[in-house]
């Protein structure tokens, strides 16, 4: 994918891979950008990291309300949040969705995604998702079913306590 696209192909490849429609698409925008990138406002000085902080917590408490849901101990749980609300796995997860292609990143990044920024990318998508969806966790819940960031399947689970 180009890094010229424009900000509605940036916004069209995201809700076709979510499965969400943004009503504000200015929240969109404001998850795209880095800290230092092309700020226009309405968005934040700070750019992705707010919504990052927002996407971040509801990432874990819709894990740990599966978990919960399961009948899992707090232990399952902690490991469950820990792989999948990993920077890695959430790095992993924006690049086999192409997101970082899509970052507006700051001029010192000279266009290049780190892993890290990635992951912040996708917390901060997941947070503009809550927002928009005034704050709809059912809503939030199905972005990241189609982001595969739900509670994992057994098999996933087995091979977690295999490694403890």
């Amino acid at each position: 994918m180009p890094e010229n696209l424009s900000f509605e192909e940036r916004v069209n490849h995201i809700e076709t891979i979510t499965g969400y429609r943004f009503s504000n698409k200015t929240l969109l925008k404001e998850a795209l950008t880095m800290a230092g990138g092309p700020i226009q406002p309405p968005c934040r000085a700070n750019g992705q990291k707010s919504l990052a902080i927002v996407g971040d917590a509801v990432l874990s408490l819709v894990l740990v309300m599966e978990g919960y849901q399961r009948g899992y101990e707090g232990g399952m749980i902690s490991k469950v949040i820990s792989a999948k609300a990993s920077n890695a796995h959430l790095a992993e997860v924006g690049i086999d969705n192409a997101l970082d292609q899509l970052v507006y990143t700051n001029p010192a990044q000279h266009g290049l995604v780190s892993p890290r920024t990635m992951a912040t990318a996708v917390e901060a998508i997941l947070g503009a998702v809550y927002v928009d969806s005034e704050e709809d966790l059912q809503v939030t819940r199905s972005v990241l079913e189609a982001l595969q960031l739900t509670w994992p399947s057994n098999d996933f689970l087995i091979e977690m306590f295999k490694c403890s």
